[in-house]
């Protein structure tokens, strides 16, 4: 299994549109299934960043984190979990 650090690359790199699919809601856990389906990440993989992004989830954010289709929140969140890492 990779890295958490190497799976936040992948899907910063891959989002909103992993290969094989089409944009749909601008959703991180969307996204990081959809890398699963089209086997870019592995099952264990696919649980292993779900859980990691849900450990690190915004302060009081509700279902949505951020409003329905803005790239630009979820972006700056994966920017900041990588650099987290780095910093670690």
């Amino acid at each position: 299994m990779r890295t958490i650090k190497e799976l936040l690359i992948l899907l910063r790199e891959n989002f909103p549109y992993p290969i094989g699919t089409e944009m749909r809601y601008g959703c991180l856990c969307w996204a990081i299934g959809s890398m699963a389906r089209a086997r870019l990440i592995s099952w264990e993989e696919n649980i292993a960043l779900r859980n990691h992004i849900k450990t690190k989830r915004p302060p009081n954010a509700g279902m949505f984190w951020w409003p329905y289709g803005e790239l630009e929140p979820r972006l700056e969140f994966l920017d900041k979990l990588i650099k987290e890492i780095d910093e670690d």
